[in-house]
C-alpha cells in the first residue's frame, strides 16, 4: 500500500488487556502507521499487559476513566477535534462510539467491527446492564452504515439476529499475520518442555474463562496422553484458572499439564510445539488458531460458531471437532500427533496485516487507500 499521509485514524478500545480483540486493535494500528496515517489509539482505561508493546509512532490518547461506559465523554471531547475516520471495536464500545459520535456530531465516517457471535453473546449474559447493552447495540448496528464482522460466521448470525441485510454487513478477516510475529516465532522458546523436549507437545493459547473451554481440552488430553506419551501447555490468564489448576490436579496431570499465564511472545513457544489445539465454544475469528498454523503447527479445532470451519477451511488444514465432545477431541490430537499434516503457506495469506489494512482503509475513504 502506497503512504497515506495527512489522514488521521482513530481508534476506540476499552483497555489493553492481552484478548484477541486488543491484540487485532494494536496490530491495525500499526498496519495504519506503516500505511502512512497517522494513528490515534483512543483507551478507555490504562490498564493491561499489552502496555508499551506496540510501535511507538502510534499516539496513544488516555482517556483514564473508571470504566468504558464513564469514558463517554472524553470520547466525545476527541472526536471534536474530527479525526478523518473512526474504528471501533467489541460490544461495549461500539455502544458507547456510537453515542460519542451523536454527543460530539461527529461527521467522519465510522466502523463498528464485531469480533464475536452476537445471539451467543447475548445469550451468555442475561444481567439487566447487559439486556441494556444488548438493546442499544441492536439500534447500533441497524443503522450502521459501515459495519464489519470478522468471519462470515459471525456475519450470517448478525444479520439472521438483527433482522439487518446481509449484503449490508462486509466481512474483514482480522489482520493477525505480521512480519514482527513471523520474526518472533523465529526466536528460541522460555518453556523449559520446549527448550529440553523429550516428547511431543500440544499447546493452546487463550483467556482462561468459560467460553474457551478448556476443561474439555485438559480431559481430552489425559485420554490422549495414555495412548500417545505427551505434553499440554496452556498460556493465558483469566478467571478460571483455580478452576482449571483443580482439573489437572484431580486428573493427576500436574507433572503433563502447565497453566503456563501470560507471555509475551507465544509464537516462539508455538513453533516449537507438535500440535495446536482450540477447544472453544464459540469465537469470532480465532487468532490463536491462526497464528498457530502460521508457526506451521497442525491443528485441531472445535467446529465452534464462528470462525474455526473458515480458518481450516473445512478440515484442509486441521482437523474438526464438536464442541465440548471429550471422545472427538482426544481422538483427533491421537491422529493429529501420530500423522502431522505440512501447513501451506497459503493457508494463512488471507490473515496478513496488509492486505487487511488495504480493505479498511478503502471503507473508510473510498480509493484513498490504494
Amino acid at each position: 500500500m502506497e503512504a497515506n499521509t495527512g489522514k488521521r485514524v482513530a481508534m476506540y478500545i476499552p483497555s489493553l488487556r492481552p484478548g484477541g480483540a486488543e491484540r487485532v486493535t494494536l496490530n491495525l494500528a500499526e498496519g495504519f502507521v506503516e500505511a502512512g496515517f497517522t494513528v490515534d489509539l483512543l483507551v478507555a482505561k490504562e490498564e493491561g499487559n499489552l502496555l508499551g508493546s506496540f510501535d511507538s509512532r502510534i499516539n496513544v490518547v488516555r482517556f483514564e476513566a473508571s470504566s468504558t461506559f464513564a469514558s463517554i465523554g472524553a470520547l466525545a471531547n476527541y472526536l471534536k477535534t474530527k479525526p478523518d475516520g473512526l474504528i471501533s471495536a467489541l460490544t461495549h464500545a461500539n455502544v458507547i462510539t456510537s453515542l460519542a459520535v451523536k454527543w460530539a456530531r461527529y461527521r467522519g465516517p465510522v466502523i463498528y467491527a464485531v469480533h464475536s457471535t452476537f445471539s451467543i453473546e447475548v445469550g451468555e449474559n442475561a444481567s439487566r446492564k447487559h439486556r441494556l447493552v444488548s438493546k442499544l447495540v441492536r439500534s447500533v448496528y441497524r443503522k450502521a452504515s459501515r459495519l464489519v464482522t470478522v468471519s462470515s460466521g459471525v456475519a450470517e448470525d448478525l444479520a439472521a439476529t438483527l433482522g439487518i441485510e446481509r449484503s449490508r454487513i462486509r466481512v474483514i478477516f482480522n489482520p493477525v499475520i505480521t512480519a514482527s510475529m513471523l520474526e518472533k516465532a523465529n526466536e528460541e522458546p522460555k518453556h523449559a518442555w520446549l527448550v529440553h523436549k523429550d516428547r511431543p507437545v500440544v499447546i493452546s493459547v487463550g483467556t482462561l474463562r468459560p467460553e474457551k473451554d478448556f476443561e474439555t481440552l485438559i480431559r481430552a488430553f489425559k485420554i490422549a496422553r495414555q495412548a500417545k506419551p505427551s505434553r499440554l501447555i496452556i498460556f493465558g490468564e483469566g478467571d478460571e484458572r483455580a478452576k482449571l489448576e483443580s482439573v489437572v490436579f484431580e486428573l493427576g496431570l500436574r507433572d503433563d499439564v502447565h497453566l503456563a499465564g501470560f507471555t509475551a511472545n507465544p509464537y516462539a513457544e508455538m513453533s516449537h510445539s507438535d500440535l495446536y489445539v482450540l477447544s472453544s465454544r464459540r469465537e469470532g475469528l480465532p487468532g490463536a488458531l491462526i497464528e498457530g498454523i502460521a508457526c506451521g503447527l497442525p491443528a485441531v479445532a472445535t467446529d465452534c460458531p464462528s470462525g474455526p470451519n473458515e480458518v481450516l477451511e473445512g478440515g484442509r488444514y486441521g482437523k474438526l471437532v464438536p464442541v465440548g465432545d471429550v471422545s472427538a477431541l482426544a481422538t483427533a490430537i491421537i491422529s493429529s500427533l501420530d500423522h502431522p499434516i505440512d501447513i501451506p503457506k497459503e493457508s494463512w495469506r488471507r490473515f496478513e496485516r496488509d492486505h487487511v489494512v488495504q480493505e479498511y482503509a478503502e471503507l473508510l475513504f473510498g480509493e484513498i487507500g490504494r
